[in-house]
């Protein structure tokens, strides 16, 4: 109901601006006259240069066609380009299964030297205890 309400102010407001378009088109005549004229002129001038449009698109089409050639060049030259990274390909991969073989192994290694590492520290402490005790015995010796 409220959408159907505001319809006819809608209409109205539509006719209202209309109404107005029309009231200033009228008033000014001679505006529309220049512009039909300058339609006119522009109009003539168009058809006056055929010859001008055909020479850009001649232009246009002499680009394209240098284009082409440029790309059809570059070509072999990409396909070969392909086909080498193509073969280089499956060395690569093999290179990276290599290195990921390698990165497991250097983890393992990792993993068994820190498990080892407690087991060593308790080693050279007790070393040092040993040394400790082979200097005292060597004082007590040289005292006898």
């Amino acid at each position: 109901l409220k959408q159907q309400a505001q319809r006819p102010k809608q209409q109205a407001r539509r006719l209202h601006h209309q109404a107005r378009r029309l009231k200033r088109q009228a008033q000014h005549p001679k505006q529309q006259a220049r512009r039909l004229h300058h339609q006119a002129r522009r109009l003539k001038r168009q058809a006056q240069h055929p010859k001008q449009q055909a020479r850009r698109l001649h232009q246009q089409a002499w680009c394209l066609k240098q284009q082409a050639r440029r790309l059809k060049q570059q070509l072999p030259r990409l396909k070969q380009q392909a086909r080498r990274l193509k073969q280089q390909l499956p060395r690569l991969k093999q290179q990276a299964r290599r290195l990921k073989q390698q990165g497991r192994h250097l983890k393992q290694q990792a993993r068994c030297l820190k498990q080892q590492l407690p087991r060593l520290k308790q080693q050279a402490r007790r070393l040092k205890q040993q040394g400790r005790h082979l200097k005292q015995q060597a004082r007590c010796l040289k005292q006898q």
